[in-house]
């Protein structure tokens, strides 16, 4: 049985659908996540135990229906609770966006992202999801603005609803150039189409920025790694690293 930590930092994600958690004990990041429907006291309870004597740090973010529970539970169980929202303090030097509108999940990937930033080198993160977003962050660790756009099953359940007789399809499957049925249409339509819409973000601040970096992360950022060019590194849990480097942030000036 492994030894419980001194100090375990809890890092939770959570989603419309799932909660992504993952820890980090004693400094060390576990390449494990899991994937968590209901945040409930038997899930969460074991996460949180640290060793006699030890401390708990707990940061909690939310984009999908409040749950009031989890805040409060994990907040009685933390030496430190933090839970993102519009007032949570940041590394980023500035942000150029409406910060009450700029979800948890976008900032933490926009802090992520701090640790690619390089002399010169801006970065672009792309999280390919239920959405895709877009966030840029430059060299000296501003944040200069980002775009948003519908996802690989969000534009397929777009159409599926929107039509008659186009069924839903998934992205579990190279896409072919130009399909020979309605189902290898559509999934070549989305996955070509989404390829070639990230391409041009990155061409177009490329031209601006001729050293930046390209980050995929989200659930879709495997199956696009290899046909999109120019990207950088795939990092799937960026938002949660990002999450872990906000905690660690507040928590430093708390004390």
């Amino acid at each position: 049985m492994a030894s419980l930590p001194h100090e375990r930092h809890l890092l939770i994600d959570k989603g419309n659908s799932y909660a992504k958690v993952a820890v980090v004990d004693d400094g060390v990041f576990s390449p494990e996540v899991a994937f968590v429907e209901q945040l409930t006291p038997e899930t969460l309870a074991p996460l949180c135990r640290v060793a006699p004597g030890g401390r708990l740090f707990t940061v909690y973010s939310s984009v999908g229906e409040p749950q009031l529970f989890a805040p409060a539970y994990l907040q009685e169980q933390s030496y430190y609770f933090l839970q993102i929202d519009a007032e949570t303090e940041s590394p980023l030097r500035a942000l150029h966006y409406e910060r009450a509108q700029l979800g948890a999940d976008r900032l933490a990937l926009a802090v992520g992202a701090l640790a690619f930033t390089e002399k010169d080198t801006d970065v672009l993160v792309i999280d390919i999801g239920t959405a895709i977003t877009y966030e840029w962050v430059s060299s000296t660790g501003e944040y200069l603005g980002g775009n948003i756009s519908p996802g690989p099953r969000t534009r397929s359940r777009a159409l599926h609803m929107a039509t008659a007789l186009l069924p839903e399809v998934e992205l579990t499957s190279d896409a072919p150039e130009m399909g020979s049925n309605t189902h290898d249409a559509i999934l070549g339509g989305i996955a070509w189409g989404i390829g070639y819409e990230i391409e041009g973000y990155i061409r177009h601040l490329q031209s601006k920025k001729p050293r930046l970096k390209v980050i995929l992360t989200g659930g879709y950022a495997t199956y696009f790694a290899d046909k999109v060019k120019n990207v950088t590194f795939v990092v799937p849990d960026l938002v949660l690293r990002g999450l872990d480097r906000l905690l660690e942030y507040n928590a430093q000036n708390h004390k």
